[in-house]
């Protein structure tokens, strides 16, 4: 007789993979509109830090809910808070707003094109300070594809600076954003390096124990919460205010929604699809990202890339493809310094936000 369970495994496996698989795209979606989204907001009469400041607000209130939802509670030590800042800053503030202030001059789907170099920027921090990470000739060659791609989008606006502030603009709106890039690159290596799976939280029994990932994106996100909110009430006060909030219900719609989805509830879908794919997997997300923002913004900002423009994206894509690979992945300077424990690196968004990364940039 054939045994019931193995008729029900497959199915099992199956029904889980699609939904994972769901959760994928829909955190795609969610990343890759997010570059719209903010488009809408400054459109709306916004300012950069603003932004940031309400996002964090939104995505944090979501993110209590959820902890408060599970019976959980954020620990208040300094040992885990002085990490939650750091990542705050590295992870949340400075990228948000880079990506923010840059897209006032730029094409959301530029935009989401310079954001997919976070992978390229994370090897090279990885290189330097993980033991078990390692420079290869795919590697450098990813590095190298994906900077001169950097170079080929960049080219028309470069080429008309001198002539044109407009362009001049641009190219320093460029160069903010994939300075965004890296900043979620550091964050991510730090991540991996001090906090995803360090026993860094103290319980009653005098154990410890590491953060959890809603523990984690809230109190990173709460630190960003005060600190963004705090420049951006010195940088960019109004007249007769606090903060440039939007204008209008279609501004609100959109800090909200980069809040509530494009931050607390993009994290989430995030370190689950990771408990089911593992960390390289999941970073596929990094190459769906910059087509969903690149159709959104056409089809609603009425923007377009031109061909040189979209030569360089396909390059920038391509150096990521190098980079996560597995050709050319033999170390190029010796072995791995050493055998390192495996852990999950699930900074955003990269992240996401965890780069992503969370993403979120988003």
């Amino acid at each position: 007789m054939t045994d019931p369970d193995s008729n029900l495994q497959p199915t099992t496996h199956s029904s889980n993979d699609a939904q994972t698989w769901a959760m994928f795209l829909t955190l795609a979606v969610i990343w890759g509109s997010s570059f719209m989204w903010i488009r809408f907001a400054l459109d709306e009469g916004a300012a950069p830090m603003a932004i940031v400041s309400m996002r964090t607000l939104f995505a944090g209130l979501l993110l209590v809910v959820v902890l408060v939802a599970r019976g959980g509670r954020l620990p208040l030590r300094w040992n885990l808070w002085k990490r939650m800042i750091f990542l705050g800053a590295t992870n949340i503030v400075v990228p948000f707003a880079l990506i923010a202030w840059g897209q006032q001059y730029i094409p959301s789907g530029m935009a989401s094109i310079l954001n997919a170099m976070v992978p390229l920027f994370t090897i090279v921090f990885a290189a330097v300070a993980l033991a078990d990470e390692h420079i290869t000739a795919g590697k450098l060659g990813g590095l190298a594809v994906g900077f001169a791609g950097v170079i080929v989008l960049a080219m028309p606006s470069l080429e008309a600076a001198s002539a044109d502030q407009d362009a001049a603009l641009a190219v320093v709106g460029m160069l903010a954003v994939a300075g965004a890039s890296v900043f979620y690159g550091i964050a991510s290596v730090y991540t991996r390096r001090r906090v995803t799976g360090m026993p860094i939280i103290e319980q009653p029994d005098g154990t410890r124990r590491a953060p959890l990932p809603v523990e984690i994106s809230l109190g990173s996100t709460v630190s960003a919460f005060v600190m963004i909110t705090v420049a951006a009430l010195i940088l960019e006060r109004p007249e007769g205010g606090l903060l440039m909030i939007p204008a209008s219900t279609v501004g609100w719609v959109a800090v909200i929604w980069l809040g509530v989805l494009g931050t607390g509830l993009a994290y989430l879908i995030f370190f689950r699809i990771i408990e089911r794919w593992g960390a390289t997997r999941t970073t596929l997300v990094t190459y769906v990202i910059p087509v969903v923002a690149i159709v959104l913004g056409f089809l609603f900002l009425d923007e377009r890339l031109r061909p040189i423009e979209l030569v360089g994206a396909a390059l920038i894509i391509g150096g990521v493809v190098l980079v996560n690979g597995n050709v050319g992945q033999k170390p190029l300077f010796g072995q791995a310094r050493a055998e390192a424990a495996a852990v999950d690196p699930s900074a955003g968004p990269q992240d996401a936000h965890s780069r992503g990364q969370a993403r979120d940039s988003r």
